[in-house]
C-alpha cells in the first residue's frame, strides 16, 4: 500500500511542481518547505491526496505533515483504515 501511495504522493507533487525532477522527490525525508511550496500549495497538495483516497484528514494530522514521508505515512494509514471492514 505505502508503495503506491508514494507514487500518487509523487504524482500530485510533480504536478504542482513541473520543473522538479522527480529523482529528487525520493528522498522521502524532505522537508515539503524544502520544495519551494507555500502553505496554499501544500494544501491544495492536501486537497487532491484527500479526493484521491476519498478521505478527510482532521486538522491534527494536517498539523503534522512537513514532510514528503509525512504525507505518504498519512494517507497510507487512511487508504489502509478505509479498507479495514466496519466493526
Amino acid at each position: 500500500m505505502t508503495t503506491h501511495v508514494k507514487k500518487i504522493v509523487t504524482a500530485t507533487l510533480t504536478r504542482h511542481l513541473p520543473d522538479i525532477d522527480e529523482e529528487f522527490l525520493q528522498d522521502s525525508s524532505l522537508p515539503l518547505k524544502d520544495l519551494n511550496l507555500d502553505s496554499l500549495a501544500v494544501l491544495e497538495i492536501i486537497y487532491e491526496l484527500e479526493e484521491e483516497f476519498a478521505t478527510e484528514l482532521a486538522d491534527s494530522q494536517l498539523e503534522a505533515i512537513s514532510t514528503i514521508d509525512d504525507l505518504v505515512a498519512t494517507f497510507s494509514a487512511s487508504a489502509s483504515a478505509s479498507l479495514q471492514p466496519a466493526a
